[in-house]
């Protein structure tokens, strides 16, 4: 067996027997600890129904003290809501979003030195309750938990830190979009853009995709706006990008640079920059995409 299953059945063992102890004497804020701690490790071993059953025991213990006045310490509070929400996020998404909203109500309590939240930690949740809530369709529910992370990210020039900046960055800018916030949502695809460039000329960009798609997603609004030679600069950078992937066989779908190259070549047609089109046609054909080479043809330009 692997050491890290090991190590999980005895942590099993442990929380088991701490729960055995305390259920029926308490004191209550123990037996919390105890269940979000055997809960957190069934869930890293997949167990998911007896994990999300001491989830509900961890909630049904909150209600209970704060119902009495005892105010739950707010780490404590806020796992419990967050492991269960994540469990739910498959088969309950309304449920799901529930649990966040409770968390919402202690964010400003999470200060980086609450059981199990350290700054980093702070970061990761709020990251990961947004990306849930816009995956199940409650965007405008994310922004509490992306302007949480931005306020605990900011300032800090650690890499790392820097960016996860970047991916609350690029998740606030497409809340604000889906929401019809497009001006907002321009300057956050910006700001992504600043730091992931920085990122990247320092060799600390951990996902050269993420630059990218924040070049992709600005040009996209620059062209509703009708800002045409705004948008072909966005989507010339974003292709730079992804051609270089292509050139390296690391791009995995190619079908979005032929796309990215025949939206500028079609663009630069349009404002009569036919030399440029050729360009980006002749990029997308080197692919071996079909129809590329008759759509030069049609065009009178000699692929060849």
């Amino acid at each position: 067996m692997p050491s890290l299953d090991i190590h999980l059945e005895e942590a099993l063992s442990d929380y088991n027997r701490k729960v055995s102890e305390l259920e029926g004497t308490g004191p209550l804020s123990e037996l919390l600890f105890a269940y979000i701690n055997r809960g957190s490790v069934l869930m890293l071993m997949e167990s998911y129904v007896s994990a999300i059953t001491d989830m509900d025991a961890a909630v049904e213990i909150i209600v209970d003290m704060e119902a009495a006045g005892s105010k739950v310490e707010p780490g404590l509070y806020v796992k419990a809501f967050e492991n269960r929400g994540q469990l739910l996020f498959s088969s309950d998404p309304e449920g799901m979003a529930d649990d966040y909203r409770m968390i919402v109500s202690r964010l400003d309590e999470l200060d980086g030195t609450t059981r199990y939240y350290n700054p980093d930690d702070v970061a990761t949740m709020c990251l990961n309750c947004a990306e849930d809530l816009i995956d199940t369709g409650f965007e405008d529910e994310a922004l509490p938990f992306l302007d949480k992370a931005v306020s605990v990210l900011g300032g800090d020039e650690d890499p790392w830190c820097l960016n996860r900046l970047t991916e609350a960055h690029n998740l606030k800018a497409k809340v604000l979009e889906e929401t019809g916030d497009k001006e907002s949502a321009e300057q956050y695809y910006g700001a992504a853009i600043d730091l992931g460039s920085r990122l990247y000329g320092a060799g600390d960009l951990e996902d050269i995709m993420e630059l990218a798609m924040s070049y992709v997603c600005r040009g996209d609004l620059r062209e509703e706006a009708e800002r045409i030679d705004e948008f072909v600069s966005d989507h010339v950078a974003a292709a730079d990008i992804l051609d270089m992937l292509f050139d390296r066989n690391e791009l995995d779908d190619v079908e979005l640079l032929v796309s990215i190259h025949q939206g500028i070549a079609s663009a630069l047609m349009k404002e009569g920059r036919m030399k440029e089109a050729e360009k980006h046609l002749l990029a997308a054909m080197k692919m071996g995409v079909d129809g590329i080479e008759d759509s030069l043809i049609n065009l009178g330009i000699d692929p060849q």
